[in-house]
């Protein structure tokens, strides 16, 4: 959680833009009977991780030698 919180607080402003994007998602699936969360959620899984691995340096993450 340390991580994601320095995530957030050296790059403010791309990560209320990606949360802005996560709420117009989620709210177009709910518009469409949440039939849209089916494309939605893992597009948004996969991008959200493609980012994390891109703001933090893979040594800095659990598990890395």
């Amino acid at each position: 959680m340390a991580t994601s919180v320095r995530a957030v607080s050296e790059s403010p402003h791309a990560m209320a833009l990606w949360a802005i994007l996560i709420v117009i998602a989620t709210a177009l699936s709910v518009a469409t009977l949440m039939i849209g969360f089916v494309v939605a959620v893992p597009v948004i899984g996969h991008a959200t991780w493609h980012a994390y691995r891109d703001v933090v340096e893979a040594d800095a993450l659990p598990g890395r030698p």
